[in-house]
């Protein structure tokens, strides 16, 4: 997908001289930019990485419905795609103002929105599935 960028620098220490200049004594400093163009193939890779609709879906909707959801990643041995996953679930339990927790060192965490609470029950159970180790 295209993303529009707009950008605004200023090099001048009194900050936004676009209506009015702060100071003629002040000394002011060149500022270069670059602007690249991002390999074709790169994106092709990126977009064949990125999470499918099902997943999206199947995951956004755990999190606005339940209170509690338990992401288990154990299973996933490849690093990027595990980052992927949780850089994924982070997006996602922003917007949703929820909580993100690591339950388990080994790749188990917790999703909670920020008023829901793990009973001990839940914990207990989660903990004789092997899912919650702290």
């Amino acid at each position: 997908a295209d993303t529009d960028l707009l950008g605004a620098l200023s090099a001048c220490p009194g900050g936004d001289c676009g209506s009015e200049h702060s100071s003629d004594v002040a000394k002011c400093y060149p500022l270069k930019v670059s602007i690249w163009q991002t390999d074709e193939k790169f994106l092709r890779d990126l977009e064949k990485n990125f999470p499918d609709d099902a997943e999206i879906e199947t995951l956004g909707n755990a999190i606005k419905e339940f209170n509690i959801v338990c992401m288990d990643l154990r299973d996933v041995y490849d690093k990027t795609e595990r980052q992927r996953i949780i850089d994924f679930t982070s997006g996602m339990v922003h917007v949703m103002n929820s909580k993100l927790r690591i339950i388990h060192p080994d790749g188990v965490y917790l999703i909670r929105k920020m008023d829901a609470n793990l009973t001990a029950t839940e914990r207990n159970r989660l903990e004789s599935l092997g899912l919650y180790k702290v």
